[in-house]
């Protein structure tokens, strides 16, 4: 009996607490699924049984971290991370939770410190999805003062890791950079808000002016094509590629009307022209195809598929070239869901956008493409990337188990779990990159010959394109030799006088100044480009004959060699000529020949309208160059001004 009595007095002691955590559970867990399942419609199922178990998930989380023996100033401090401090009041943090998500967009009065004091800064949250702004930790939009920049950004944004491993954007857009895409300023930071530590966020600078003019561009409008979330239209067709009214601009080139779309309107003309047609002249000209074709690569390199035809594209236009580029933004690379499993095999070239698509149909672009991915391994870029991987490892660590609000798809994720995810990605970083390279690499290409008189015939696989071709001659060479490439495709044979673009490069060889392609298609289904992760390329043996005129007598083959990038590979000679495989169809599968002439202007020149010069200009000393009214001079070689004191060039 004593027993009991003792039991019953002390009772309270174990069941207010307990009443009490019910209590804040029970209340959270209802306003949580009142908010974002019943009022609000999510991209994420927050049905009542799933947001009690991340509430109860969470409130353990929260009780694991306070049991860190270090602090939050020592964990950051051994990390190495920059530390945001934020300050906001109560009140405004209320106003921004009031009606989420659309009173989330609002921005509030708040501080924060930086350049070595406080500084008034406006806030509101960022991001059309639920894990921007539906759990503990949000995703920040910061905006200054214009006389009081932050590392020359007006505008930045402090996002959410949306992953398990969460460093999938920073590695991602620190890959672009690498390639010299135009991409924002990415940052692994920790933010404090009023004191209190909300965990590692990812430093991303909204794009503006300051971009192009860090990424050392001229200033020019930039342009942004997003038909999800509250950027989606009724009505009209959800395709970017439709109307040019359904982008925005986010960056303004102030010698022209804001509300102007004249070059994004006519590049989705010349696009839907090329794509009726087939003929690629005119987007050639429109879009810096170098650029496309290094974005290209850059998705490959970082696996991702989400630059569709609905969102996530960002296209500047250079006034100044009168071309676009594109530039890199959200491209949450290297996601498991993205990953090669059993049914989703290995892509190399996962096309996910018709733009791209059409792209993958012209012989410029892909042998560019395959540049880009040459010269991302030659220089290292994969153990760079991997190297920076480690290093934020490594910055993790020390403050990962001091942030209790990590979740990954309505689950909350320990810090056991996200290291773990992070090893996990640097694992798969070391398969994909291999992947990669052995499917672009040169090394396993295999070059097959057969020549007689004045005829090669040519077969290559195992690799997609070869930068060059060199045939050396039992007899040496009089310099005066011309030829003619034929391949064959749909519509039959094709063949193409070389001119310039073969040359006597030493007295016994030649050389073709073209890539030579394999057999490139994009995959199709039901007669459309499949868009999808299994979606891509398909890639064949290429084949080509070459005659030659203006060999000498007796001349024979000796030996073939092919170039790409820096691997060399040697050609094997076979006794059967064999027929050549019917490739599909490609713009421009030979380059066009430049004119190796250079243009020479001097004395007065007048130039009206929008002229293209495809080759270089040299101006004498005292040219007076004369633009008519909307005039425009776009060389695509070089210019070479001859200009002195005595006769300069106006």
């Amino acid at each position: 009996m004593r027993s009991l009595n003792w039991l019953w007095k002390w009772s309270p002691m174990c069941t207010v607490p307990i009443s009490i955590l019910f209590l804040l559970w029970a209340s959270g867990t209802l306003d949580r699924w009142l908010q974002f399942e019943v009022k609000v419609s999510t991209i994420e199922s927050l049905d009542l049984r799933t947001v009690g178990v991340l509430e109860a998930e969470h409130m353990l989380r929260v009780a694991q971290a306070k049991t860190q023996v270090l602090g939050v100033q020592e964990a950051v401090q051994d990390s190495g991370l920059r530390t945001i401090n934020l300050f906001l009041a109560d009140s405004d943090r209320e106003r921004l939770n009031r009606d989420l998500p659309h009173s989330g967009k609002e921005y509030v009065p708040g501080g924060m410190l930086y350049g070595g004091q406080y500084r008034k800064v406006q806030v509101r949250y960022r991001g059309d999805n639920v894990y921007h702004w539906g759990y503990w930790k949000k995703s920040w939009r910061i905006k200054t003062k214009s006389e009081n920049l932050f590392e020359g950004m007006r505008k930045f944004n402090l996002v959410a890791p949306r992953t398990v491993e969460g460093v999938n954007n920073f590695l991602s857009l620190k890959v672009a950079a690498e390639m010299g895409l135009i991409a924002p300023k990415v940052e692994l930071v920790n933010l404090l808000i009023n004191g209190k530590n909300h965990g590692y966020h990812i430093l991303t600078e909204q794009l503006s002016e300051s971009t192009l003019r860090r990424n050392r561009r001229m200033p020019g409008d930039m342009y942004s094509g997003e038909m999800v979330g509250s950027d989606r239209y009724s009505g009209v067709p959800h395709e970017l590629w439709h109307s040019a009214g359904t982008w925005t601009k986010v960056a303004v080139n102030n010698h022209y009307e804001e509300t102007s779309k004249a070059p994004l309107e006519e590049l989705i003309q010349v696009f839907k022209e090329a794509r009726n047609t087939g003929d690629h002249r005119a987007l050639s000209r429109l879009i810096d195809m170098d650029a496309f074709a290094r974005f290209s690569a850059y998705e490959s390199i970082v696996g991702t598929l989400h630059v569709s035809d609905e969102h996530n594209w960002r296209l500047y236009y250079d006034p100044w070239k009168g071309t676009f580029e594109p530039v890199a933004w959200d491209p949450v690379g290297w996601i498991p869901e993205a990953r090669p499993r059993p049914w989703v095999p290995f892509r190399a070239d996962a096309i996910t956008n018709e733009l791209e698509a059409l792209l993958h149909k012209n012989g410029e672009f892909l042998a560019a493409k395959s540049a880009s991915i040459d010269q991302f391994f030659e220089r290292g870029g994969d153990r760079n990337i991997l190297g920076v991987l480690e290093e934020s490892i490594a910055a993790l660590e020390p403050v990962i188990g001091l942030d209790p609000d990590l979740v990954f798809k309505v689950k909350s994720v320990a810090p056991e779990q996200a290291m773990r995810g992070l090893r996990e990605l640097s694992q798969y970083l070391e398969e994909h990159f291999q992947t990669l390279y052995d499917a672009y690499g040169a090394g396993s290409g295999k070059l097959e010959f057969w020549a007689e008189g004045d005829k090669v015939r040519l077969w290559f696989e195992g690799v997609r394109h070869l930068d060059k071709l060199a045939i050396e001659y039992s007899e040496p060479l009089n310099g005066s030799v011309t030829g003619t490439l034929s391949w064959n495709g749909p519509r039959g044979t094709t063949a193409r006088k070389l001119g310039g673009l073969l040359s006597a490069t030493g007295s016994y060889s030649i050389e073709l100044h073209s890539p030579l392609l394999a057999d490139i298609r994009v995959r199709q289904r039901n007669g459309a480009t499949w868009q999808k992760a299994m979606g891509g390329l398909t890639i064949e043996p290429g084949g080509y004959e070459l005659v030659l005129d203006g060999l000498p007598k007796g001349a024979s083959v000796t030996s073939v060699r092919g170039t790409r990038g820096q691997s060399k590979i040697h050609g094997k000679r076979i006794s059967d000529p064999g027929d050549l495989p019917a490739m599909g169809e490609l713009f421009d599968r030979v380059a066009p020949e430049r004119n190796a002439q250079p243009l020479i202007w001097s004395g007065r020149v007048s130039v009206a309208g929008v002229q293209f010069l495809d080759r270089d200009l040299i101006l004498r000393p005292g040219t007076e160059l004369r633009l008519e009214p909307g005039a425009s001079l776009i060389v695509r070689g070089r210019v070479q001004a001859e200009g002195t004191s005595e006769q300069p060039i106006r």
